[in-house]
């Protein structure tokens, strides 16, 4: 039984990766030791041959995450612009502008993919 809500426990870490988080091995390693321990099951350890287990039985790949070019949804955008912007646009002031084109902040940047 234990086994069980672990892995709902871990299930559910998976699916927030198709919620835009990326998740790689070691965050799903150190997620499912401290739900394990959480239920009591201090024996558990999240080794590299558990990852490869677990992610061979729920048919998990890394995937590299890509910057969205080409599946843009248009209408939405263009809605957006006709109705919100003008909303968004009244409510901004100069001190919320800025100019963010290069910046030197990739030094353990997030995660350029995911499991």
């Amino acid at each position: 039984m234990a086994d069980f809500k672990l892995n709902l426990r871990v299930n559910a870490v998976k699916l927030h990766g198709t919620k835009g988080v990326n998740i790689n091995g070691p965050i799903l390693k150190a997620k499912s030791e401290e739900f394990a321990e959480k239920r009591g099951r201090n024996d558990f350890k999240a080794t590299d041959s558990w990852l490869s287990r677990w992610k061979a039985r729920h048919n998990i790949k890394f995937k590299k995450a890509h910057d969205g070019k080409g599946i843009t949804d248009n209408e939405s955008a263009e809605q957006w612009k006709n109705t919100k912007i003008h909303t968004f646009l009244e409510n901004l002031c100069a001190d919320d502008i800025y100019n963010a084109d290069e910046t030197g902040l990739y030094y353990r940047a997030t995660l350029d993919g995911s499991l």
